[in-house]
């Protein structure tokens, strides 16, 4: 087995074979002439603009997963179908991950706390597969990450934390493949991302690695080698795998010659790989190869090896709508269907019908463009009152991106906002108490990664910057000495992982969440690290090595919200934690084991916002009696939506909450909620999770999508 490193043996421009240099011409010049993409978003009836899963049904029909809802798309309106509280015929998740069409013609939908439902067209309903705690043969977990048929027309189902499940369908019952640490022939994580099928083998892309499972076997029995990362999807072509990993670009699986070909992004070349978190790969009726990345969407020549990446441009509304690529798909009229954060794109064939009416001076669906809702209610949305809210974004010439992912506050009262690929942004005013703020200058960001997960700035006025891929940084006070922490898998005193997700500096440490290396503490004297993870057999540490956020309440105690490993309470002095699990049979635990927010109220309360299954509220007499007593509002409550990204308590005690369906402001006392959207002045529907603050005036800021909104 062995790697061949591309970046590493790139030829001189004037190397490069003529065969080469020709074909590279052609792909430039047929990517060019598909670059006009038409963009569909909730404007014209999407119920979200994060898409995540589109598939065509035999009626030809296009089906569109996204964040919140599912849709079809006829090619003349939208009709939703979204989760309904107490209705075992509606869809059991919003957050949709995965879907396929069975060669009957029937839709499967996987969805994240929602498991596997089936649509019945003829009913216009769903027939939902969910996990039960006294069911063995029943789904394993309700996080379905992905859904295939086989050629054998077995249904399969890649969860996350429950490993892969295999359907018997006309029992309603199913067959388990878990990973057992003890078992080098089983699945190498119970966490599924991506399956496929190649010459009589499943392929399971998991958090840990592919693994093969063998026709009419039960045992993994081959790892591929030199593939030992987290891999999201993998696509034969040629006679290779294309594997696409988390963090690691591209890998192309040459069976042949069992050899691995590597192809990273590579700084200032624009040929290269344009980032390397690989989601989704789609081969056309060409033969084709598009990649979709989290900074564009790249189309690949294996015979040139090189990349050509389309972007979004602000300035062009034929460019891709969002450049975080999230799935993609070529519908029976040769249509490339592009899903991204910001909404859908497609491309039509050069000649072809235009297969629906279009605005042309909006790049909009026409008026005539229906939208349709399977699943109606009353949303309590207010009127327009766009005076409410103070907006800034890139248009206002405030922000660099309008993607922001965290915000901090100096002790001057200058607001630090962090942004998806913009890099850091300062507002400043001359007056403190004033709610107008105006950009400042900063200088040259010499961040690996421009894209910023979390802010914090320390009683010195230090400014620490936690990126997505390239670790810690410290800025120095008058923007001077730029310190950085990165991980070292030889080091175990380096940070744990260098996705950071959360910063809390305290006295004399800065305690700092990871994606995938627990908590950190960093000691300020020494600056040696500390780290605290997660290990299965012991219920005293961490619940996930995955956290999203730190938060310290009034009695000092550190809260800390995990992917999948609840809700934790930390004792500092003896290093151990106490976890809060949601229980299916105890109505009272919390509502999910993924914990984006946690907020104590004035009143002692502690509110907890979850992925997919609202909000928690512990309050302060329960907490006082060690009663883990949790009262849950979802959409069945009033929620707008079941995804709660932050929480803030206003100056005159109101929760004001941000999800993927805009701002929610909650009266504690009476639990009437009021809805804000973006006909309300707030730019955008879709935040982001840990983009918020309540300065030291009251106000109160949420980042998104669109920016950030203050009022």
């Amino acid at each position: 087995m062995w790697i061949e490193m591309i970046r590493n043996q790139r030829p001189g421009l004037l190397k490069v074979p003529v065969v080469s240099f020709v074909l590279s011409l052609i792909q430039v010049f047929v990517v060019a002439q598909a670059s006009e993409f038409e963009r569909l978003g909730t404007g014209q009836g999407l119920s979200h603009a994060s898409i995540t899963a589109l598939v065509q049904d035999h009626e030809g029909d296009i089906w569109v997963g996204s964040q919140a809802g599912l849709n079809r798309f006829d090619g003349q309106g939208f009709v939703t179908y979204e989760h309904v509280v107490g209705d075992p015929s509606a869809i059991s998740g919003d957050w949709i991950w995965s879907m396929v069409v069975d060669h009957q013609g029937q839709l499967w939908v996987g969805s994240n706390n929602g498991g596997l439902s089936r649509f019945n067209r003829r009913e216009n309903n769903f027939f939902n597969y969910l996990h039960d705690p006294d069911d063995p043969q029943s789904l394993r977990s309700n996080q379905v990450r992905f859904v295939y048929e086989d050629s054998y027309h077995q249904i399969w189902v890649g969860t996350k934390g429950g490993g892969l499940s295999r359907l018997n369908e006309a029992k309603d019952t199913f067959i388990h493949y878990r990973h057992d640490a003890t078992d080098e022939t089983s699945l190498p994580s119970d966490s599924i991302n991506y399956i496929a099928e190649w010459n009589q083998k499943l392929y399971v892309a998991t958090e840990a690695g592919l693994a093969v499972l063998e026709d009419g076997q039960t045992q993994f029995k081959q790892h591929i080698g030199g593939v030992d990362r987290n891999v999201r999807v993998v696509r034969e072509h040629q006679g290779k795998l294309l594997i696409g990993t988390h963090a690691n670009g591209l890998r192309v699986f040459d069976p042949a010659t069992s050899s691995v070909t590597e192809f990273r992004h590579i700084k200032d070349d624009l040929h290269s790989l344009p980032d390397d978190l690989v989601r989704d790969i789609l081969i056309d009726h060409l033969g084709s190869v598009w990649i979709a990345t989290d900074q564009g969407l790249a189309n690949w020549s294996l015979e040139a090896q090189e990349f050509v990446t389309l972007r979004h441009t602000s300035t062009d509304q034929h460019s891709l709508s969002d450049n975080r690529i999230d799935s993609l798909f070529e519908d029976d009229k040769q249509m490339l269907w592009v899903g991204t954060y910001g909404g859908l794109n497609l491309k039509r064939p050069v000649g072809a019908e235009t297969p629906f009416l279009l605005n042309a001076s909006t790049n909009s669906v026409d008026g005539s463009f229906g939208v349709k809702s399977a699943r109606t209610g009353d949303r309590g949305i207010l009127g327009h009152r766009g005076e409410l809210f103070q907006r800034y974004d890139v248009e206002s010439g405030h922000l660099s991106n309008d993607i922001v992912t965290t915000i901090a506050e100096s002790k001057s009262g200058d607001i630090w906002i962090g942004t998806y690929g913009g890099g850091l942004n300062r507002l400043t005013h001359s007056n403190v108490d004033e709610d107008v703020y105006h950009s400042a200058s900063l200088p040259d960001q010499n961040l690996a990664d421009k894209r910023i997960m979390a802010l914090a700035i320390d009683e010195t006025n230090n400014v620490w910057i936690g990126t997505r891929t390239a670790g810690l940084y410290r800025l120095g006070p008058g923007l001077g000495e730029v310190a950085h922490f990165a991980h070292d898998p030889a080091d175990e005193e380096s940070i744990g992982a260098n996705g950071i997700t959360a910063i809390f500096p305290t006295d004399n440490a800065i305690w700092i969440g990871t994606y995938g290396g627990g908590l950190n503490r960093l000691d300020l004297a020494n600056e040696k690290i500390t780290r605290y993870i997660h290990q299965a057999n012991d219920d005293t540490t961490l619940g996930s090595n995955r956290v999203l956020t730190i938060y310290r309440d009034r009695q000092s105690v550190f809260w800390i919200g995990t992917e999948d490993g609840g809700l934790n309470r930390f004792n500092a002095d003896s290093g151990t934690f106490m976890r809060y699990m949601h229980d299916p049979k105890n109505p009272d635990s919390i509502s999910h084991d993924t914990a984006w927010e946690i907020l104590e109220a004035t009143d002692g309360s502690l509110w907890v916002g979850t992925l997919a299954a609202g909000l928690n509220r512990w309050s302060a007499v329960d907490r006082q009696a060690n009663r883990p007593v949790f009262k849950h509002y979802t959409k069945g409550s009033g929620l707008s939506g079941d995804t709660i990204y932050g929480i803030l308590e206003s100056p005159s005690g109101e929760i004001w909450l941000s999800g993927n369906k805009g701002l929610s402001e909650l009266k504690p006392d009476t639990d009437e909620i009021r809805h804000f959207d973006k006909n309300d002045g707030i730019g955008g529907d879709e935040f982001n999770f840990g983009a918020r603050l309540r300065n030291h005036a009251g106000h109160l800021m949420f980042g998104g999508a669109a920016g950030m909104v203050v009022f």
